[in-house]
């Protein structure tokens, strides 16, 4: 029967590599419930290969002879050959650099780390990974004499651990200030395995024999499992801001102090009709021609301007532009940052909002507000130049008859073929809105009352001699319609409006189907016909 007692002697640091390993098995765990994230997969294997070889290292150190410590020690290099893979994939995954990490090419890492520990497990028949072995003769701690292969697997391991710290470091660039902590204890958490191994492949230790790897794994390991758990480093994933510039749907352009453009993302080539090489080096003021005036008048941070861009620039209509400085850590100007956003479709749709504020639904022209805000303006106009100007009000005689009897879908009907005759003997420079109901207002700029007059007459004969055809019905209507002229002694655009009402209703009281003109006193004479 074996004794075990004597084949190993268990002290104090052979317990403490196990407990090493146990952190690198909880860790495991911890990364395993944790594995969609970013890195997660292949952390978790570095940590099973770590527990592998903190739990090797330790029956390695307790062993009390020599083919055991060298059996214990082939068992470590399956850890020992995988760990520096692991961290390498994690770190470039992490890093935002595993885009050329293709399946066969994360296979042939292993090749080399595969043949190593072949090399390892049959060294007693070559010694190129280690020459010899031998114990101190005042400890139980294995002296080995390295070989050829040994320190050809320290190039290779070394190559993947210096690159995995590069991509972390680069990582640690990319991340914004207040996330550099969790990226700090990622480095620190890689970092001392790596200072514990470089103290025992090069030998710089006081105690020979003793494996500092293993010891280094355990609070590397507390690092990690702090950060992961405290400070969630696993959930911040770092993406190059360039990265993020190129996929912002915004045209970002960068312009050096000297004018010129250094740098612009895709959406900027876009808006600016070029691809980057034919932007960069160009002058600002040729490049941002249709806008530059506006441009160089912007604040810097003072907000956005929207610009209406000329014919030729595709399908947008409208841009916004915004102006920033860039400097750099200390302070000082680099040059400026122009932002362009395409509002066209935004623009289009204020239109249309602005445009169903303005006008009527169902006929399509101005409603009485918008008509009011245009009759201001050109009442301000001919009181201001001493010009002609005359309203027309119209009221479709009896129009209540026509809804009661064939239906509001027959008085829609009417209204609108109503508005296309009242159009048809206006000039394109008349205004014609819908007051509401069935009254019209026309508002006729440099036109002479009794010239007014003579429009209103002819509006109310095409539309008294014309059908309309409602459905299976044919039916004619009248229209009453007042004519008040603009006169220096008016204060308001309301007074003449009013004056043309007035000569409406008289025209209703007279009869109706008829034109009354108001007399610049306020008094209205009836006209019944033009002949």
């Amino acid at each position: 029967m074996l004794d075990l007692a004597a084949l190993y002697q268990f002290g104090f640091l052979s317990y403490f590599y196990f407990f090493a390993s146990s952190i690198a098995i909880a860790l495991t765990f911890l990364l395993w419930r944790r594995r969609t994230l970013i890195g997660a997969w292949y952390l978790m294997w570095f940590e099973v290969a770590v527990a592998a070889w903190s739990c090797a290292a330790a029956f390695e150190l307790a062993a009390t002879v020599v083919p055991l410590k060298i059996w214990w020690t082939q068992i470590s290099y399956v850890g020992v050959t995988s760990a520096p893979v692991f961290f390498f994939l994690f770190a470039a995954e992490f890093g935002q650099q595993s885009h050329w990490l293709s399946t066969q090419r994360i296979a042939a890492l292993f090749i080399l780390p595969a043949f190593f520990l072949f090399a390892a497990a049959t060294n007693q028949f070559h010694g190129l990974i280690w020459q010899e072995v031998w114990m101190r003769p005042e400890s139980f701690w294995a002296m080995y004499e390295h070989g050829p292969l040994f320190w050809a697997l320290v190039v290779y391991e070394y190559s993947l651990l210096v690159a995995g710290i590069v991509f972390l470091l680069q990582a640690q660039r990319l991340f914004p200030d207040f996330y550099r902590i969790q990226n700090t204890f990622l480095l620190i958490g890689v970092l001392l395995p790596l200072a514990g191994n470089l103290v025992d492949v090069f030998g710089f230790t006081p105690l020979p024999g003793l494996n500092w790897t293993p010891m280094s794994f355990a609070l590397s390991g507390v690092i990690l499992a702090l950060g992961i758990l405290c400070f969630r480093v696993l959930d911040v994933v770092p993406i190059a801001r360039k990265q993020v510039i190129d996929a912002m749907s915004e045209g970002v352009a960068a312009v050096d102090n000297s004018g010129r453009i250094v740098d612009a993302n895709p959406a900027a080539c876009q808006f600016l009709q070029s691809d980057v090489a034919g932007l960069i080096g160009m002058r600002a003021r040729d490049v941002f021609a249709p806008w530059y005036a506006t441009l160089v008048v912007m604040e810097p941070g003072s907000g956005s301007v929207e610009i209406r861009l000329p014919y030729g620039f595709k399908e947008m209509s409208w841009l916004e532009i915004e102006r920033s400085e860039i400097r750099d850590a200390r302070g000082r100007l680099w040059g400026q940052l122009v932002l362009m956003r395409d509002v066209s479709e935004r623009k289009e749709a204020e239109s249309r909002l602005l445009q169903m504020a303005a006008t009527d639904e169902l006929t399509g022209l101005y409603n009485r507000r918008r008509f009011f805000e245009l009759a201001r303006g050109e009442f301000n106009r001919a009181k201001r130049y001493s010009s002609p100007m005359t309203i027309l009000l119209l009221d479709i005689d009896y129009f209540k008859r026509i809804n009661d009897e064939y239906g509001h879908d027959a008085g829609d009907t009417a209204l609108r073929c109503i508005v296309s005759m009242i159009a048809s003997q206006l000039r394109s420079l008349d205004v014609l809105a819908r007051l509401g109901g069935e009254e019209f207002v026309a508002l006729l700029p440099e036109t002479h009352q009794f010239d007014a007059e003579r429009i209103a007459e002819r509006i109310r004969s095409e539309i008294e001699s014309t059908a309309i055809n409602l459905f299976e019905t044919t039916l004619f209507v009248t229209v009453s319609i007042g004519v008040a002229g603009y006169s220096k002694e008016m204060q308001d655009v309301g007074e003449l409006i009013n004056r043309a009402d007035e000569a409406m209703y008289r025209a209703k009281r007279d009869g109706r189907n008829q034109v009354c003109l108001a007399t610049p006193r306020n008094l209205v004479q009836s006209k019944t016909r033009l002949t």
